[in-house]
């Protein structure tokens, strides 16, 4: 599991991105939340993966070749 904080201008740390990308050729699973998802594209493997995000990540998740798709932000009526 990828997180993050409020320092995206780290989120593309040598040593993290050669992690994510070993763990990636080794068909492990990854997940991120929030910000944390700018590593994934920074490490090349959200190509032609679905993703959904904080709106702003999504330049950077489009740029990498990822496939955006809009938060369903509707309520079920139980709130």
């Amino acid at each position: 599991m990828l997180l993050d904080g409020r320092a995206p201008e780290y989120l593309a740390h040598d040593s993290l991105v050669a992690l994510v990308i070993k763990l990636f050729s080794y068909g492990k699973a990854l997940a991120s939340i929030c910000l944390g998802q700018l590593i994934l594209a920074g490490a090349g493997v959200a190509k032609d993966h679905k993703f959904t995000a904080f709106p702003p990540v999504k330049p950077a998740l489009v740029a990498s070749g990822a496939h955006w798709v809009e938060p369903d932000t509707s309520n079920s009526g139980g709130w």
